[in-house]
């Protein structure tokens, strides 16, 4: 039989981001729809500390970031280890895009035109980093769930391939720790719009 997908590592790498960042732009279009039909603001379990809070203290409002973040990549990282974690991979992912949707159109909703500095300037910077980390998480959560599957149904590892949860970790870790920076690099920039705008 003739195979009809031939594609490098490299190609299926970049086939597999490019879908899961599709699933993310789905969570965003279905985001925004939901706000535009609640017609307002939604919770923070919904928008995820996307939509600015310029009321509020700042250093809460990073912390509440870092925790979006890192209980994300904790969930990410937990349905990793399960051999059908694929699922719940996909659902973050449409949750995580769903929260940025809902963030930038409640801020229109709020707003209207001069929201526009406000989405350019503080939701869309953490949203493209948020969701790159995102997208890189659940490609190591279908790695590692794949690779789990292929061990329960086969009942052991072939070709030389093997998981390495030590690796996985280091993974994570390295994630968490891009986490942190997007956390200050977007205080950085709260603290800037605040002062100039």
């Amino acid at each position: 039989m003739k195979k009809f997908w031939n594609l490098t590592a490299n190609q299926c790498r970049q086939a597999v981001i490019l879908l899961l960042t599709g699933i993310t732009a789905a969570g965003v279009i279905a985001g925004s729809a939901y706000t535009a039909w609640k017609r307002s603001e939604p919770s923070v379990w919904v928008h995820q500390n996307f939509l600015p809070q310029c009321g509020s203290n700042i250093l809460l409002f990073a912390a509440g970031t870092s925790l979006s973040l890192i209980l994300f990549a904790a969930a990410v990282f937990i349905a990793g280890s399960f051999a059908l974690g694929q699922p719940v991979g996909i659902i973050l992912l449409l949750y995580r895009g769903f929260g940025i949707g809902a963030a930038s159109a409640a801020s229109y909703f709020e707003n209207g035109i001069h929201a526009v500095p406000e989405v350019i300037v503080l939701i869309l910077p953490k949203a493209m980093a948020s969701v790159m980390i995102s997208v890189l998480a659940v490609r190591e959560l279908l790695r590692s769930s794949n690779a789990l599957l292929s061990v329960w149904k086969d009942g052991d590892v072939k070709d030389g391939k093997h998981l390495c949860f030590r690796a996985y970790c280091f993974k994570f870790a390295v994630l968490l720790l891009l986490s942190l920076i997007i956390t200050l690099a977007d205080l950085a920039i709260n603290l800037a719009y605040r002062r100039f705008s």
